[in-house]
């Protein structure tokens, strides 16, 4: 689930949320935190003014399909005590690792 406002949420849900929301905290789910998307050149050159990158980005991605919006690089994330640069292959290989390490303890 990715959420820009964390305050939306009751505390309830369970998973996975990637937000870029760092002042909210959540009981019962895992949070991966992210910075500001790293927009292609060309995309950057057409984010109006005001308008945050990353709902720019899910725009791009949702209305028009631009596909090339899947491979953005995040100037950084925190997950687990990690932080770094990554692409959201990154991402998803680190969230697979947690979860399979979290199933076996579980």
């Amino acid at each position: 689930m990715i959420a820009d406002d964390l305050r939306l949420f009751t505390g309830r849900e369970t998973g996975l949320i990637f937000t870029p929301d760092t002042e909210t905290r959540l009981q019962g789910c895992r949070v991966l935190r992210c910075g500001a998307p790293v927009l292609p050149e060309a995309q950057g050159r057409l984010c109006p003014p005001g308008i945050d990158p990353l709902l720019f980005a899910c725009a791009l991605y949702e209305l028009c399909g631009v596909k090339e919006m899947e491979r953005l690089q995040f100037a950084d994330y925190g997950f687990d005590g990690v932080s770094r640069a990554c692409t959201l292959e990154d991402l998803a290989g680190l969230v697979d690792k947690s979860c399979a390490a979290e199933l076996l303890r579980g």
